[in-house]
């Protein structure tokens, strides 16, 4: 499975709130930095943002960029709707560490 096929499951599964599934995309080490949200290390970390918070927006397709996968996304923020770029890097064929930036 390609990196960007890894991506488009753990969005499916992450808008699913199927949170089990999403942290079998994950390594145990994985690193989530959000401007929003603040920094979570570790899958336990990861899992619980995970459950206490909802993904909201719309998103793209992902999209291959050098070594990372990136998706582009739309989210709504203190009513305001704000661009968002998340990038996806890889260990092996897991996540290693997703990166949330306003555009």
């Amino acid at each position: 499975m390609s990196h960007v096929d890894i991506v488009q499951k753990y969005m499916d599964a992450r808008m699913g709130q199927k949170h089990e599934e999403v942290v079998n995309y994950v390594t145990d080490d994985v690193v989530l930095i959000s401007a929003k949200d603040g920094t979570h290390s570790g899958k336990e970390a990861f899992l619980k943002y995970v459950k206490n918070t909802p993904p909201t927006g719309t998103w793209e397709k992902p999209q291959e960029a050098g070594s990372q996968v990136t998706v582009a996304g739309k989210v709504r923020f203190l009513m305001m709707d704000w661009n968002v770029k998340s990038y996806f890097d890889f260990s092996n064929d897991k996540i290693s560490k997703i990166e949330i930036k306003r555009e």
